[in-house]
């Protein structure tokens, strides 16, 4: 950068040097001792390039310098291989675990439902693409009465879509607001319905230092409460896009569990293969390691049967079903996060 001649004054005027050239009687000048021009500047960029090295040597070795400068994650020792133990690694389609049907994963009047699942995307969903992690509902009946969780491109980054619905069919997908979602990190999302209409979701990272945060919610209206006899599915069945990895999956049920959904969830990032001692036993219906259910309960996973992918496939294709099973493809206003009510899409 070049430095004008004003600028060059100021610099050695501010390291104490100041120039001291007087006329002898005859007209000539004489050195008065002091340093030449260009030793001052000599010293000056050796100066300058010293501390410059310095500075990186600090920032490189974190001597002094915050962790949220040099973007390190809460848990620097901890791989991300190693967040999830044996989780599922969907790779290709038809790779999912089937759960079989247990009264206890239907909601109830009365009682908060939670349900969670740990994911790794390979690739998070550009706008518009829907990836379905988990249903539970039923195709024998007119209005496929259950619920199931999709994660939807967005522009502004990755929409949870929860779907809703009774055997009168009053319920439909909700949309919740975006969350930014990176590629090959792990992320736990949830869904709770509370009060007997309320439906809300709510995600964290992993690690010792995460943050749970509000996705928003919707009150639904009029009262919905799924009652489904069909198998719970997790994973990509059929023409199901997911690719990646998942992890530890659940559902909870009991008094005033959403009250306590932050303090859960945080416990679960600090430590996502453990049970939170927060949680009472009494109110787990289901907690998968993936592979078995660690529950209570301990309800049978096992691969999933032709039935169950076709029910699946039938959540991402949208193909022929009535309108109120079908995922939208309009974006949504995304619903603001510290409100539990919003506009469903």
């Amino acid at each position: 950068m070049a430095v004008s001649g004003a600028a060059s004054d100021s610099v050695t005027n501010a390291l104490g040097v100041v120039s001291d050239r007087s006329g002898d009687k005859d007209g000539s000048t004489h050195y008065d001792g002091s340093p030449s021009r260009s030793t001052l500047w000599f010293g000056f960029v050796l100066a300058f390039v010293s501390a410059w090295c310095a500075f990186i040597l600090i920032g490189h070795f974190g001597f002094g310098i915050p962790r949220s400068l040099s973007l390190v994650d809460g848990n620097p020792e901890r791989h991300p291989s190693d967040v999830i133990s044996q989780p599922l690694l969907v790779s290709k389609p038809n790779v999912y675990k089937e759960v079989s049907f247990d009264p206890g994963l239907n909601p109830q009047l009365g009682e908060d439902f939670i349900f969670f699942i740990w994911f790794k995307a390979r690739k998070p969903p550009v706008d518009g693409e829907s990836l379905a992690l988990m249903g539970k509902f039923d195709v024998s009946q007119q209005h496929r009465p259950g619920y199931a969780l999709s994660l939807e491109g967005a522009p502004d980054g990755v929409r949870p879509k929860i779907y809703w619905n009774d055997a009168e069919g009053r319920g439909r997908w909700f949309a919740l607001s975006s969350m930014r979602v990176r590629r090959k990190n792990w992320y736990l999302i949830a869904f709770v319905f509370s009060k007997d209409r309320f439906l809300s979701a709510h995600a964290a990272a992993a690690g010792d230092d995460s943050e749970p945060i509000l996705l928003g919610g919707n009150q639904v209206e009029p009262v919905v409460v799924p009652q489904s006899n069909a198998a719970m599915v997790v994973g990509a069945t059929g023409s199901g896009r997911f690719r990646g990895q998942l992890g530890p999956f659940g559902v909870l049920r009991g008094k005033k569990l959403a009250g306590r959904i932050k303090e859960v969830l945080a416990s679960m990032a600090q430590d996502p293969n453990a049970i939170p001692s927060e949680v009472p036993s009494s109110s787990i219906a289901l907690w998968a390691s993936p592979h078995v259910d660690r529950g209570p309960r301990q309800i049978p996973i096992v691969t999933g049967a032709p039935q169950v992918s076709k029910a699946r496939a039938v959540v991402e294709s949208n193909t022929k079903k009535p309108s109120a099973f079908k995922v939208s493809r309009k974006v949504s206003k995304p619903v603001s996060c510290d409100k539990t009510k919003g506009k469903p899409s």
